[in-house]
């Protein structure tokens, strides 16, 4: 279960940098990711990136199914 969390975790992750930073290209959101030490070189997430997900989830509810939903 631990790995489907990070799975998601790391999904929403991406896709706030990608939202934030205006792309949709999963490259550039990865580099980006890196550069601010939310994802490590693997693309696995860090220390820093876990407590910007766990600072930042009340933007969005994992439901017991682990699908992501979005605020409107």
């Amino acid at each position: 279960m631990k790995a489907m969390r990070n799975f998601w975790a790391r999904e929403w992750l991406m896709r706030d940098v990608g939202s934030s930073h205006g792309t949709n290209d999963v490259s550039t959101i990865i580099k980006i990711a890196q550069i601010d030490g939310l994802l490590s070189p693997n693309a696995e997430t860090t220390d820093v990136g876990q407590s910007y997900v766990t600072a930042n989830r009340h933007r969005v509810e994992v439901l017991k199914h682990d699908t992501i939903v979005y605020p409107v």
